[in-house]
């Protein structure tokens, strides 16, 4: 009767153990469902972010190969600007040399006709300042 006591409990003690791990088991179980759902559901918020970071990732892209454009266009535009301020500065210093011969030129002459004819004023001085004009024009 020992022996059957001693096998009674041990037997027992086996079933004990044993529902107390199922019980663990299952509650492991509805714990790990409990967590999966919400990594289910955090990858889902994820993946829609994705979506949209990946739209204004291309969108971004667009927007930059459209600015490198427009950059590109007004380099251009500026090294243009910048040789053709170049030539008319180059112009306006030969159009200054060509005046500042062209009144030399009308003081001589005006000097030579004033000891030839003693007059205060010639006429030849409205004819000089029509080219000086046109010239600058």
């Amino acid at each position: 009767q020992r022996e059957r006591r001693k096998c009674v409990k041990e037997m027992k003690r086996k079933w004990s153990l044993k529902m107390r791990w199922g019980v663990s088991i299952i509650k492991m179980g509805s714990e790990l469902q409990t967590k999966y759902q919400k990594l289910a559901q955090e990858y889902a918020k994820l993946r829609a972010q994705v979506d949209v970071l990946k739209k204004g990732v291309v969108g971004e892209k667009t927007r930059r190969t459209a600015l490198e454009e427009e950059l590109r266009q007004k380099e251009q535009a500026l090294r243009k600007h910048v040789q053709e301020n170049e030539s008319l500065g180059f112009r306006n210093q030969q159009l200054s040399k060509r005046v500042t011969l062209l009144q030399d030129e009308l003081d001589t002459t005006s000097g030579k006709s004033k000891k030839r004819h003693n007059k205060d004023t010639h006429p030849g001085l409205s004819l000089t300042s029509d080219v000086q004009t046109e010239e600058l024009a």
